[in-house]
């Protein structure tokens, strides 16, 4: 990745705007996946993004990441065009949760830690992380973790973020959402 672009030392507030985006896949260009598209979140907002395969659910992921520039309107962060920040930090500011959850080799605490900076966090913040995001079962006792984790626990396991001082949270994982019938199963929060 280029070096190229601000590298802001203030860290980020987390205000998220897409402001009349419109794009198109270079694979696809005569179909529009965001045609006038705005959007706007707040620090500490939570958005789900829901809608049938091909609505560009990922796409404004994508775009977020800057893996893909919009064709016109503009995407940013905090007031500020994505186009002008280096894309390693800007990718640094977000907290990405995919649609196929990965598990990397080694202990649950390891696979946790590894959205950390610097890769590392100590027991305490680790267990804190799990249970924000996973139901604890029956009296743990002294903030331990009660029980073995479920299977749909355990796949959920990436999702779990250590809190990171201005690191905005962003996921991906509506594939396969049911909106309507039962109800929605998963959620993306941006």
């Amino acid at each position: 990745l280029s070096e190229d672009g601000e590298k802001p030392s203030s860290g980020i507030q987390g205000r998220i705007e897409l402001k009349d985006v419109v794009f198109s896949y270079p694979t696809a260009p005569q179909f529009k996946v965001c045609n006038g598209y705005s959007l706007s979140i707040e620090p500490g907002q939570v958005c789900a993004l829901c809608g049938p395969s091909g609505s560009g659910k990922s796409t404004i992921v994508n775009l977020l990441q800057r893996f893909y520039d919009p064709l016109s309107g503009t995407v940013m962060l905090d007031g500020v065009d994505i186009k002008t920040f280096n894309v390693k930090w800007l990718r640094s500011q977000l907290g990405l949760m995919g649609q196929e959850p990965v598990l990397f080799s080694g202990s649950l605490k390891q696979n946790i830690a590894y959205g950390a900076p610097g890769h590392t966090a100590t027991d305490e913040q680790v267990i804190e992380a799990i249970a924000i995001h996973i139901p604890r079962r029956g009296d743990p006792g002294a903030g331990a973790i009660a029980a073995v984790l479920t299977g749909q626990e355990v796949a959920g396991v990436p999702e779990v973020q250590l809190e990171v001082p201005g690191r905005r949270g962003v996921s991906d994982a509506t594939q396969g959402v049911a909106v309507g019938g039962a109800g929605i199963e998963q959620s993306a929060a941006l």
